[in-house]
């Protein structure tokens, strides 16, 4: 109930203070940066030569060091006493942590719900350093995205095979219908220099808000890829991740959906007798209406973990309206920068301080986003009131 009426309001907010006529998963896609997790090899000791190697490559492959994939790596020296008051500071429920072996330790990003929850945990070694870097589960999620979808459906079933194929077949026939059914907003200046529903030229669509140019060419239609996946299926950080966002206990033996859009942002679950068609439509009203709430922060979901070069794919095609027009909210141009602006061949010990401060600015954040959407609703109840005078 909650998860719908959160639905509900997002789409009468879209229908009051539509600007952006850009649809939600194509805004998410070409202008939502990720998140950053925090990656954290701890270790008691010197590494070996293969333990640095393993921790360069994960160096390599972090969002800030110019790799693809969204964390930030912190390199946690127990014997370092300034570092391990740092750490035993930040993160308290690890006070007493202590490993013979040098240990990887995922964390969510502090944006999320549940900044202060570990994930997974493991040896640094290569086997755990592939699971990191290279989940089968997540490339396949993700390609229906490259592929031009608005969103992946995943539904983790049950084990249960009479409910699942009947929650599965009422997703199929969904997807149907919102194909069918479902038109993107009008007034989007695409690639091609068409404006869709025809009544703006791309000038005019773009003075009414600078981000209704798309910044790519890729297929804009709504298009759902299904997917369907075992309980037990995928590594155990890609489960993990998910199992965070519902309770583990109270949903073991029912299907649940999750709908993943933009650059990996996560929706969901829903669980069991949750998934119906009258939820499934506000869901694909939302993915498919107008950003018209362009902050991320201000809407649903959770960045997955994922390794991609979503930068270098968005690249190339971007519509040229007018040389005098604001300039548009991008993507960081990472493939530009040389990995020559490398400061070290090695990753720093971690800044742990700026680590809280980080948290203390996200939690600030957080409050700011929410005061906003108070006087949001508030206008919004006003705007009621006087009507019903």
């Amino acid at each position: 109930m909650r998860r719908k009426a959160f639905l509900i309001t997002l789409l009468l907010i879209q229908s009051f203070l539509q600007a952006c006529d850009v649809p939600v998963f194509r805004y998410a896609l070409e202008r939502w940066e990720r998140d950053l997790y925090r990656l954290f090899v701890v270790h008691q000791r010197k590494l070996n030569e293969k333990e640095s190697e393993l921790l360069q490559q994960l160096n390599n492959n972090s969002l800030p060091n110019f790799g693809h994939t969204n964390y930030r790596l912190y390199d946690v020296d127990l014997n370092h006493e300034k570092i391990r008051e740092s750490f035993q500071k930040s993160f308290p429920d690890l006070k007493d942590l202590k490993t013979d072996t040098p240990k990887l330790i995922l964390r969510f990003p502090f944006k999320s719900s549940f900044p202060k929850e570990v994930i997974w945990q493991g040896e640094l070694n290569q086997e755990n350093v592939d699971k990191l870097l290279n989940s089968k589960a997540t490339e396949e999620l993700m390609k229906g995205i490259l592929q031009g979808y608005s969103s992946t459906f995943l539904l983790m079933e049950s084990g249960d095979q009479a409910k699942d194929q009947k929650i599965a077949k009422l997703i199929t026939q969904a997807i149907e219908k919102f194909e069918k059914e479902l038109k993107i907003p009008k007034g989007v200046v695409q690639t091609d220099g068409n404006v869709t529903g025809g009544e703006l030229t791309p000038l005019q669509a773009a003075r009414r808000d600078p981000s209704n140019v798309l910044k790519s060419g890729i297929p804009l239609k709504i298009n759902f890829n299904f997917m369907r996946m075992p309980n037990n299926g995928a590594n155990k950080i890609f489960r993990n991740i998910l199992s965070k966002t519902h309770d583990p206990k109270q949903t073991a033996n029912e299907p649940k959906l999750y709908a993943f859009f933009g650059r990996g942002r996560l929706l969901g679950p829903m669980v069991g007798d949750e998934i119906t068609s009258e939820e499934l439509t506000l869901l694909a009203e939302y993915l498919c209406g107008a950003c018209s709430c362009q902050m991320k922060q201000q809407n649903p979901g959770l960045d997955f973990l994922t390794n991609l070069d979503w930068t270098g794919f968005l690249e190339g095609s971007e519509v040229v309206v007018d040389k005098t027009l604001p300039p548009l909210i991008g993507v960081i141009d990472m493939a530009a920068k040389s990995k020559a602006e490398k400061t070290s061949s090695k990753p720093n010990p971690p800044d742990l301080p700026q680590a809280v401060n980080d948290e203390q600015k996200s939690t600030l954040s957080k409050n700011l986003s929410v005061t906003l959407g108070l006087v949001l609703a508030l206008i919004i109840g006003g705007t009621f009131i006087m009507r019903k005078k």
